[in-house]
């Protein structure tokens, strides 16, 4: 698929440097090295969703080892883990706490 005919904009950079975007963005992937999760799992959480539009079909999507629980920041929520298991990747979608 050739992405460069789509209407969207792809950043890419380090996940363990702040980035150096400007807007608000519809779905952020993040995969951070997964030895910083035990140690800064609340600030990674939150940088993520700081990206995120304030609307309610916005998607934050974090890869952590299987069997963490990714923490979730206040006004979010977990939607779904996938993965295959303790020391597999697994992604966590959080999606806006909406009306709950």
């Amino acid at each position: 698929m050739n992405l460069a005919g789509l209407p969207l904009t792809l950043v890419t950079g380090d996940a363990t440097k702040p980035a150096r975007v400007a807007g608000k963005f519809d779905l952020i992937f993040a995969d951070p090295p997964w030895e910083l999760w035990e140690t800064e799992g609340a600030e990674i959480s939150q940088a993520a969703v700081g990206y995120a539009v304030d609307e309610a079909h916005a998607r934050v999507i974090l890869e952590a080892p299987g069997g963490f629980a990714v923490p979730v920041p206040a006004g979010w929520k977990l939607k779904k883990v996938i993965g295959k298991g303790k020391g597999q990747p697994a992604a966590s979608i959080l999606v806006r706490q909406v009306g709950d």
